[in-house]
């Protein structure tokens, strides 16, 4: 299957993965908690960047990667 987006220069497009649903834990209300980092899979990669002597510098990341993001990390979109 084709990602309908095409990342361009050094950016990374992924898919989170969702959380297990806990058993036995207690709720808190989303003001309490602090987004920790989350878990997602490479969708696509973009060639990487453009260094200053005009050579590509290659990412460091390849698509189907496991990686970790910062809770307040990258840009949600929604592609349905």
């Amino acid at each position: 299957m084709s990602c309908p987006i095409v990342p361009l220069s050094n950016r990374v497009l992924v898919r989170l993965i969702e959380e297990p649903a806990r058993i036995g834990s207690v709720l808190l209300p989303s003001s309490v908690k602090s987004p920790g980092p989350k878990e997602a899979i490479v969708v696509a990669v973009g060639p990487g960047a453009m260094a200053s002597t005009g050579s590509l510098l290659p990412m460091t990341v390849c698509t189907g990667d496991r990686v970790l993001l910062s809770g307040y990390g990258g840009t949600p979109i929604d592609l349905q």
